[in-house]
């Protein structure tokens, strides 16, 4: 009996933190053009996907995660929440710019500027058809260097 009760404990401990989602997306630039090749990372660096020729995705999150980091090389690294109830994440990235002879409180400065956009991008891109949401689910995380 002690072993039944023991058996069952273990099980339902780890399914309960087994418990995956599915995220589905498309990631596009700022200029609305999709992103193939984007790399869909979990904060501790284990890769979670890649995006597909016409900028889809998509990545098995748990319960439990909700910041991914989508990096592709000329664009800036983004850290996206996406909460649990979104299943259809749609991400937009920014191209990376250099800052020369700036000290590094007015790049983030500058840099927090463009990051300010993203939701107008978004809105961009659903009235030109690239989204198929209004209003983004997924939230951005502004991270300073």
């Amino acid at each position: 009996m002690k072993q039944l009760f023991t058996w069952v404990l273990c099980i339902g401990y780890f399914s309960a933190f087994g418990q995956s989602r599915v995220v589905t997306g498309k990631v596009i630039d700022e200029e609305l053009q999709a992103l193939p090749g984007v790399m869909i990372f979990s904060l501790d660096s284990t890769q979670l996907g890649v995006s597909g020729l016409d900028g889809s995705f998509q990545i098995s999150l748990p319960l439990t995660r909700t910041r991914v980091l989508f990096n592709m090389v000329g664009l800036d690294q983004n850290n996206v929440d996406i909460p649990v109830g979104c299943d259809k994440a749609e991400v937009v990235l920014l191209l990376a710019s250099t800052y020369d002879f700036m000290t590094l409180k007015a790049i983030n400065k500058a840099r927090y500027k463009r990051f300010k956009t993203l939701t107008a991008t978004h809105r961009a891109a659903y009235a030109q058809g690239a989204f198929k949401r209004r209003e983004s689910c997924v939230e951005y995380v502004f991270v300073s260097d």
